[in-house]
Order: structure tokens, then C-alpha cells, then sequence
């Protein structure tokens, strides 16, 4: 029975998905022209490698707005790479669906210390004719714009959102034709920020808004909450309203649907009653809660609404597909049925055309109506391709954990890795991203720097970690799953829904940060299979027997935990936790969720 093999592809299975590639899309109310914001870049060209505007259309695809990174140096303390750039990196575009305006956010970044860099987002409009809106500035008393914007289908409103990590979040509504627009109003939450695409505006200017309560925001400023006064009799109702995930107006400003409770709801503003779509999770057909198709973490059920607020589009299911359901609860359908899954969409305004990414980089173009379809990019090979971004600081790793440090590399730049002045050994550049493995005897503040030999490119400042001995995390390549992921007892598949683990079988799982082994091994070195290098301290599971636990042969820094399933299994899926007998804290770190065959 074989435990461990010392050929094992993981370092394949951890390379940067296509599909983050692309930040948003948005598209016209014909669903013939296509926004859409992306770090690739067209072949052929000296096109720089962090976010950039496109648009796809009859004609092609072509670069809308391109800003070039410039960095402005201002040591202070001591620190000599101190200093901040301009708005350049975009993300978060929308589309007035009459084509005539469109918006998008752009990012700086800055280092100020070795333990703090602050960044923005940074709003911008254009019509169409590439005429820029600068939005009024704000008063003395109000905070700066920042954040994001949202236009109504008919261009003449937009919706500013700027998220705060203090409980609340500052909103104002733009009226384009004017210049005027409502004071920033600040309205508390006690959610996390929500997804810039959780909230919406409608062509009257009224505004619906996703927090604690379900909200509009009325061309005015005033902020009104649709929830019911509470009652016990009225639980469901009042739950209804409470916190949702996501929520979308149609042109009129009369239709509101949201996601809440599990549930899709729909209003009517000019008659304020309620009427549920589905009335509990377990009324959905789906087997998982509908996923978020602009992040795909699952804690948002963003969605799309036609301009007549008759149909919606969404993504459901642990490998995302389309659906498009009638607003009334008909005609809910299956649209997409690609292997790979669907990340990221949007829909026209007449409801009959939506645009998707899949995971492994595919832009499709697809027609509701007759289920024709044109892929407007193929599956990409995203080497050289990388976000401009760095390590925030500081970040809290394991000794012997690999880690990668975005940053902007050309193909076939030389790079190095130097940690508290001493050099790391390179594990990997892909996707101009450098991996490197923190030093097994590493215990504290380390302190990261890339140096390249092309010293008239940018790479980021030092990034700062905190390492511990024991800082138990299990491998996931693909964060948006909610399943483990884990190797089939022969080595050969992946276990999944397709290929289920059967009762009985050896699964085997992957981590980081569990600790000392036996023997040990040189930083960068791969793991031997003979001896195996086995944990010193004691795992123990529940939902399986323990067969190894140590580091996986031929693997660097990665730790291999095989497990002999029950006999017996549960339906569908089975939840396995492990723990260090010393540890108790190790539980709520290492759990797996595996589907199975009963």
C-alpha cells in the first residue's frame, strides 16, 4: 500500500489561475461592446503587466485607457525606498448601459515603513467621446472620494462607494448632467465592506445599498431602510432585510432584487410588498449556496438584473456555472457547462447576451436566448503576466513555508531573494512571480528583498514577515473552493465531485507550518522519500486514521498527511479535523471537506 511517492506534481497545481487575470466586466444594453479590466497584456506590444482598460467589440479588442506607473520617492526615517506612486493599477469598471459613460477605479500604492504602507482606489469617469468628469471636491468636513462608482443604465447617475475598516462605509450619488451631487454620507455597518458590485443605481437616481439592513439612497442624500419594523410574528420578513449579500435595482428605480437569508427576494418600491423567490436554502436546486460572481470566495451572492428587472444571472455550484432565472421564479435555467467553471460575468441590459470568464482564462460571449456562443479569448498561458503589487506588512508565515512575492519582472529577468542579508533560495519565477521558501531555521522578523538585474524596472520594497515554528494551514491552490484539496490513494487524480473518495481509501492531504521532522531538512532542498521525514509532533484526527504525517517527498516545504477514511461514510461530503496533541488551537486551522461516495 503506498503512502508516499516521491514524484508528486504539486508545484504544477500551484501556479496563478488565468482568471485572475481579469478584474471585472461590464457590458451595453445590446451586450455588443464589452469593458473590461485586465492584467494581460496584447501580444506583441511593451503593454506594462498591472491592471489596464480594454474594450471588445465588432471591431476586436483594443486598449481603452493605459496608465503608466510613476513612483515618487520620499525617504524618511531611515527608510530609503519610502515614497508613493500615482493612480495606476485599474480594477472595478462599470458601463452606462446606454454606452454612454463609463467608469473604473485605479490603485496606488506606497511604502512608508517597515511596518505600515497604506493604499487607495481612486474613481475616474469618461463619456464616451473620452471627455473625463471630475467629480466635485469634497467639502472640508467630508472624508476624500476614494473607492468606486456604479451608473445607472441611462449614464446620467453614478454611486460612489468608499469602504472603511472601521464599521462604516461613505456613500454619495452624482448627478453627471449637473455636476451636482449629495453630501458623502456615512452609514454603519457591521459586515465586512461589501463588494462594490453589492450595490446599484437606477436611471431616477435612487440607489440601493447592501448593509445591515437593505437600503435605497434617495438623488437627495436621504438613506432609508426597507426593513420591516420588528415583530416576532414577522421573523421571516424582518430576516428577510437583514444583511444582504447583494442587491441590484432595474432601470426604473421600481424592481429591487437581493440575496439574503439564503434566498432570493424581489420588492416593488411603488408597493412595498414583498415576495419571496424562494423561501429556504434548501429550496434551491442547487447542492451548495450560490457563489459570488465577481470575487468567487462565497461570501457574496452578486448577480445581475436586465434593465426591466425581469431576469437575473448568477453563478451557483462548487464548479461555478451560469443560471438565468425570470424575476417571478420561471424559467430558471443552466447556461454555462464548462469543466473548468465560471469566475466572473456580466449581464446586457435586454437580458439576452452575458459575458463570462472561466477559470482557466476563456472569454466567452453568450446568447441566453439561442445558447450560441463565441470565445473571444482562448485559454491562456499566463506566464509573465503579474499584478503589481507586494506583501503587506507584515505577514505572519511558518519556517519552511514557500511563500511568492508578486512583482513586476520581464521574461527572462534575473531575480534574487535576499532574507535578514542573507540569500534565499529561488524556488520558482512564474508569472513574474518569484517564489522562495522561508529558511527552516528562520524564528521571528525576516525581512524580504528581490533584487533583479535590470535595476531600471521597479521590484517592491521590503516586505516583512513574522515567522513561527509551528503555524499549521492547509494547502489550497484554489481559494475559492470550499472543498479540500486532496490526492486519490494511487497518486493519479485529484479527488472531487467527479472522482469522489471511496470508503476506506488513503487520501492524502497537504499543508504548511506543521512543525519540526525527522530527519530534518536544508532550506531549499526537496524532501527525501528514503527516509521519509516524519512529524516529531503528534497529529491527530477525527473522521480518519492517520498513516503519515510528515513532509511529501519531493516536495519543498510542504507538508503530506495521509488519512485512512471509515468504512462508513457519510452522504456527499465528509469533514475531517486534525490537531497536535499539544496544540488544541491546531483544530480550528486544519479541517478538510472532502466529497465522497456513500
Amino acid at each position: 500500500m503506498t503512502i508516499c511517492r516521491s514524484v508528486l506534481a504539486l508545484p504544477v497545481l500551484v501556479s496563478l489561475s488565468a482568471f485572475a487575470q481579469f478584474d471585472s466586466l461590464a457590458t451595453d444594453y445590446a451586450g455588443d461592446r464589452l469593458y473590461f479590466v485586465s492584467r494581460l497584456a496584447q501580444a506583441g506590444t511593451s503593454q506594462p503587466t498591472y491592471g489596464k482598460l480594454f474594450l471588445a467589440d465588432r471591431d476586436g479588442i483594443r486598449p481603452v485607457v493605459i496608465y503608466q506607473r510613476e513612483w515618487t520617492s520620499t525617504p524618511r526615517d531611515g527608510q530609503e525606498n519610502a515614497g508613493y506612486s500615482n493612480y495606476y493599477d485599474m480594477k472595478a469598471v462599470d458601463l452606462a448601459r446606454n454606452g454612454g459613460r463609463f467608469s473604473f477605479s485605479a490603485a496606488r500604492d506606497c511604502f512608508v515603513s517597515a511596518s505600515y504602507c497604506g493604499t487607495r482606489d481612486n474613481p475616474y469617469v469618461f463619456g464616451a467621446d473620452g471627455k473625463q468628469f471630475v467629480l466635485q471636491p469634497p467639502l472640508s468636513y467630508e472624508p476624500s472620494f476614494g473607492g468606486t462608482l456604479r451608473l445607472s443604465s441611462n449614464g446620467r447617475w453614478g454611486m460612489g462607494t468608499t469602504p472603511r475598516m472601521t464599521g462604516f462605509s461613505y456613500h454619495y450619488v452624482v448627478d453627471f448632467t449637473t455636476g451636482m451631487r449629495t453630501e458623502i454620507r456615512e452609514i454603519s455597518t457591521n459586515m465586512a465592506a461589501p463588494h462594490w458590485r453589492s450595490h446599484a443605481i437606477a436611471n431616477d437616481g435612487t440607489a440601493v445599498l447592501s448593509f445591515d439592513d437593505l437600503s435605497i439612497m434617495r438623488p437627495t442624500g436621504k438613506v432609508e431602510s426597507l426593513a420591516p419594523p420588528f415583530s416576532p410574528g414577522q421573523l421571516p420578513e424582518f430576516r428577510a432585510f437583514r444583511s444582504p449579500d447583494g442587491a441590484a435595482i432595474d432601470a426604473s428605480g421600481k424592481v429591487i432584487v437581493w440575496f439574503s437569508d439564503g434566498a432570493f427576494h424581489k420588492i416593488r418600491l411603488d408597493s412595498l410588498q414583498s415576495a419571496q423567490l424562494y423561501f429556504s436554502r434548501e429550496q434551491l436546486v442547487f447542492e451548495t449556496p450560490i457563489r459570488d460572481s465577481a470575487q468567487n470566495d462565497g461570501r457574496r451572492a452578486l448577480f445581475d438584473l436586465s434593465d426591466d428587472g425581469g431576469r437575473i444571472t448568477f453563478l451557483a455550484g462548487t464548479t461555478p456555472q451560469l443560471f438565468a432565472m425570470n424575476t417571478d421564479g420561471t424559467s430558471r435555467k443552466q447556461i454555462t457547462n464548462v469543466p473548468e467553471g465560471v469566475t466572473t460575468s456580466t449581464l446586457s441590459g435586454d437580458g439576452n447576451i452575458v459575458w463570462y470568464v472561466t477559470r482557466s482564462g476563456r472569454l466567452v460571449r453568450l446568447n441566453i436566448e439561442n445558447g450560441s456562443s463565441r470565445e473571444w479569448i482562448g485559454a491562456l498561458n499566463v506566464l509573465d503576466i503579474a499584478p503589481l503589487t507586494y506583501l503587506k506588512n507584515p505577514v505572519n508565515v511558518s519556517a519552511g513555508q514557500p511563500i511568492t512575492i508578486p512583482a513586476y519582472l520581464a521574461a527572462g529577468q534575473k531575480v534574487s531573494v535576499i532574507g535578514n542579508g542573507k540569500p534565499l533560495p529561488v524556488l520558482a519565477v512564474l508569472n513574474g512571480r518569484v517564489t522562495v521558501q522561508v529558511p527552516w531555521d528562520a524564528l521571528g522578523r525576516l525581512t524580504l528583498e528581490l533584487r533583479t538585474d535590470s535595476p531600471e524596472l521597479w521590484t517592491p520594497p521590503p516586505s516583512e514577515l513574522e515567522v513561527a515554528i509551528l503555524d499549521p494551514r492547509a494547502f489550497q491552490p484554489d481559494s475559492s473552493s470550499v472543498l479540500a484539496f486532496a490526492i486519490h490513494q494511487d497518486f493519479k487524480s485529484v479527488v472531487n465531485e467527479q472522482h469522489p473518495a471511496a470508503p476506506a481509501e488513503i487520501v492524502h492531504f497537504y499543508a504548511t507550518g506543521l512543525g519540526p521532522v525527522s530527519p530534518p531538512v536544508q532550506t531549499g532542498e526537496p524532501a527525501p522519500s528514503a527516509p521519509l521525514s516524519v512529524l516529531r509532533n503528534t497529529l491527530m484526527c477525527t473522521g480518519g486514521d492517520v498513516r503519515y504525517a510528515g513532509l511529501a517527498p519531493s516536495t519543498v516545504g510542504y507538508y503530506q498527511i495521509s488519512l485512512q477514511l471509515p468504512a462508513q461514510l457519510p452522504q456527499g461530503e465528509a469533514t475531517i479535523s486534525c490537531r497536535f496533541a499539544n496544540d488544541p488551537d491546531t483544530l480550528s486551522r486544519l479541517q478538510f471537506v472532502l466529497p465522497v461516495a456513500h
